[in-house]
C-alpha cells in the first residue's frame, strides 16, 4: 500500500510539473513583461500563460455563486408581493414587539368560502369565512427559505472573500509554502529562494492546486506533493520559471534526458 501511495504521490507531482512548466508564456517583448506584472498583482488580470487560469475560473464561478444567492433573495420577496423588503427581518421585528409578522398576498389565511346545502328539494347557497390552515405552513416554510437564502449569501461571500485574500496576499503563500516544507523535511531553507519558488515555479495555480489537495486530502499529502516539487526545482526549471521568454528543449542522450534552455 505505501509503494501505491508513494507512485500516485509521485505522478500527481509530475503532472503538475508538466502544468506549471507547460503554461507559460515564452513570447518577449514590453507588452508581455507588462502582463506578468500585473498577473503577479492581481488574480483576476491574465489567463493560462500567466500562472491566474485555474484561480481566476474558481473566483468567478465563486462570484456566481454570491450573484445568484442574492437574486434568489430578491426573487423571493418579489414573489411574496410584500409591502416592504428584507422580508425576514421584519418578521423578527414584529416578533420580538409580539405583532403579527404581516399579511402575504400569495398566502391568505382567511377567505370567503362558497357553498351549497340542499334541504327539502331546495338548494341553499351560503357563503361563510374559511380559514386556509395550509397557507399559515407555506409561510413558515418560506420564511425559512428566506433565512436559508440569507445565510447561504453570507457563507459565500465569506469563501469568497477568504479566497480572494489567499490569492492576492503572497507572504501568505510563501509562509504556507515554508511550513509545509518544513514539517516534511527539517532542512532548513533561503525565505528568498522559497518566495521564488512560490511566486515563479507554482504561481498562483500551483498554490491553488496543492491548498484543495490539502482542503480535500489533508495538509499531510499537500505537503509531500509540495517536497516533491521542491525537488523537481532544478537550476534549469529556476531558470524557466524566473525568465519569462525562454523556451524548454529536451535532447536525448545515451545516459537520459537532459533540459536545455535557450
Amino acid at each position: 500500500m505505501l509503494c501505491v501511495r508513494l507512485q500516485a504521490i509521485r505522478y500527481v507531482v509530475n503532472q503538475m510539473d508538466r502544468y506549471l512548466l507547460a503554461q507559460r508564456e515564452y513570447r518577449t517583448g514590453c507588452m508581455v513583461r507588462i502582463k506578468h506584472f500585473i498577473a503577479k498583482l492581481c488574480c483576476l488580470v491574465g489567463g493560462k500563460l500567466y500562472g491566474n487560469y485555474l484561480i481566476s475560473g474558481y473566483m468567478a464561478v465563486k462570484l456566481l455563486y454570491v450573484a445568484g444567492a442574492v437574486g434568489q433573495l430578491f426573487l423571493l420577496d418579489s414573489f411574496l408581493r410584500i409591502d416592504y423588503p428584507m422580508y425576514g427581518l421584519r418578521v423578527v421585528e414584529q416578533l420580538i414587539r409580539g405583532q403579527d409578522w404581516g399579511y402575504s398576498e400569495r398566502f391568505p389565511r382567511v377567505t370567503l368560502c362558497e357553498f351549497e346545502i340542499r334541504y327539502q328539494s331546495r338548494v341553499h347557497n351560503y357563503i361563510v369565512q374559511c380559514v386556509l390552515t395550509i397557507n399559515l405552513f407555506n409561510e413558515k416554510i418560506f420564511m425559512f427559505l428566506w433565512f436559508w437564502f440569507i445565510f447561504l449569501v453570507g457563507a459565500t461571500s465569506v469563501n469568497f472573500l477568504r479566497w480572494l485574500f489567499r490569492a492576492l496576499y503572497w507572504p501568505g503563500h510563501v509562509q504556507y509554502v515554508r511550513k509545509q516544507i518544513r514539517v516534511m523535511d527539517a532542512t532548513p531553507r533561503e525565505a528568498g529562494t522559497l518566495g521564488k519558488f512560490a511566486e515563479n515555479y507554482l504561481r498562483r495555480d500551483g498554490m491553488f492546486i496543492v491548498r484543495l489537495i490539502g482542503m480535500n486530502m489533508g495538509e499531510v499529502v499537500a505537503g509531500e506533493v509540495l517536497c516533491g516539487l521542491w525537488n523537481n526545482y532544478s537550476p534549469e526549471r529556476r531558470t524557466i520559471a524566473e525568465k519569462p521568454g525562454r523556451k524548454m528543449i529536451v535532447k536525448s542522450r545515451a545516459n537520459g534526458g537532459r533540459m536545455e534552455v535557450v
